[in-house]
């Protein structure tokens, strides 16, 4: 099996009980969404659900917070 090459980390968080890591080149550029350990890319799956807006919100609070924390 192939390791995925992947954006930079961005940081992690919750999408109902399932732990997600978020890569991306910044707030506005979130380019991949996988389940935490795993190359299971489900950005499309998010956004098909209908679930960006309030995912986005989520994601740029826990990515600051990821930034706070390693700087």
């Amino acid at each position: 099996m192939t390791k995925h090459k992947k954006a930079p980390y961005m940081g992690w968080l919750y999408v109902g009980d399932t732990s997600v890591d978020v890569h991306g080149y910044g707030d506005d550029d979130i380019c991949e969404i996988y389940i935490t350990d795993t190359d299971i890319n489900v950005l499309e799956m998010i956004i098909s659900l209908g679930g960006w807006d309030k995912f986005l919100d989520d994601a740029r609070e826990a990515c600051y917070e990821y930034r706070a924390r390693v700087a």
